[in-house]
């Protein structure tokens, strides 16, 4: 950094930080990105990939088979995945669970302790229709969250869940 060079190239750059110089290393990372330096990092740690890289390229034994934003790879993933929708709300009787589960696109619906667990079928948009079922059906809905893809869901999938990759 003292030369100020144009591009960093970074290996496993958090191995042996403590909680504190890991998020410290986080925002140094970012710092410099923002000053606009090129930063490569090399890492088995996804989540914190995920937290400071903007793109990511992914080996394969050794070739580059995915490059491309965080958020295009995970578009990718969804295109093809179930979305898994997290709602929180009260009220969900089975009656009400029978005619979410009726739903075209909807995989699986539970109820849980705090809601419900809706699974769509791959490549289907369900979340509208579950939630105006859900409150025209009488529960009060709190929250509706769709789980997006991890950077490690997205890495397994390219690489078909290899483990010698």
């Amino acid at each position: 950094l003292l030369h100020e060079p144009r591009i960093l190239i970074l290996d496993e750059p958090s191995t042996g930080l403590d909680p504190a110089g890991v998020q410290e290393f986080r925002e140094l990372i970012r710092s410099l990105n923002g000053e606009g330096y090129t930063i490569f990092l090399s890492s088995h740690v996804l989540p914190e990939i995920q937290q400071v890289c903007n793109r990511v390229g992914i080996l394969r034994r050794g070739q580059l088979v995915a490059e491309d934003t965080i958020d295009n790879l995970r578009d990718r993933l969804v295109e093809k995945s179930a979305a898994r929708i997290t709602i929180m709300a009260t009220g969900i009787d089975d009656a009400l669970l029978e005619r979410v589960r009726a739903i075209d696109g909807v995989a699986m619906a539970d109820r849980s302790e705090w809601g419900m667990m809706v699974q769509a079928e791959p490549g289907t948009i369900v979340q509208s229709e579950v939630n105006e079922t859900l409150v025209r059906g009488g529960a009060k809905v709190t929250g509706f969250t769709t789980l997006q893809p991890s950077l490690e869901d997205v890495f397994l999938d390219i690489t078909g869940g290899e483990t010698d990759v």
